[in-house]
């Protein structure tokens, strides 16, 4: 246990296969490649609870490794920003400094905004000029929901005195 909490230290946990954690415990033990396989399932419980301790640990605010499961003689971890993890939400970060939305805020924020269906009522084109290409740009629902203006078309233009 002590073992697999060393290997998942400091860790991408996202990058981190229970396939690597074998090998490394292989290694560890002095054992040939595929030695360990016949305990998969209890590493993959041992792995699998570790990970779980180190999200509860990060969810806190703790470190990933307690005191008592390190060793005395382990080299120092890498720094924060070469161990590959995420940095937590803006939003986490609010309510770690006592920020916290209170709930249903989002909706009271955007009920003044314009709707998708008030947008396509509204909108109008635009007309641009490009060289001496007038472009009539129109607004456009975008598949992801998200509205605007646009345009698709072949602008001739030299370039160096090249079409």
């Amino acid at each position: 246990k002590e073992q697999v909490a060393e290997i998942l230290a400091g860790k991408d946990l996202t990058q981190t296969s229970l396939r690597v954690v074998r090998a490394e415990l292989e290694a560890r033990y002095g054992q040939p490649p595929g030695a360990l396989d016949a305990l998969r399932e209890t590493i993959k419980q041992l792995t699998t609870a570790e990970i779980a301790r180190i999200q509860a640990a990060e969810a806190e605010g703790e470190e990933e490794t307690p005191a008592e499961q390190a060793p005395a003689s382990s080299a120092p971890e890498p720094a924060a920003a070469s161990s590959g993890k995420k940095r937590k939400s803006s939003q986490a970060d609010e309510e770690k400094e006592g920020k916290k939305r209170p709930p249903g805020s989002t909706s009271k924020r955007q009920q003044a905004l314009m709707s998708r269906k008030r947008f396509s009522e509204a909108a109008t084109h635009i007309a641009l000029t490009m060289g001496t290409q007038p472009i009539k740009v129109m607004p456009k629902v975008f598949s992801t929901g998200s509205c605007g203006w646009y345009a698709n078309l072949k602008v001739p233009s030299q370039v160096d005195g090249h079409d």
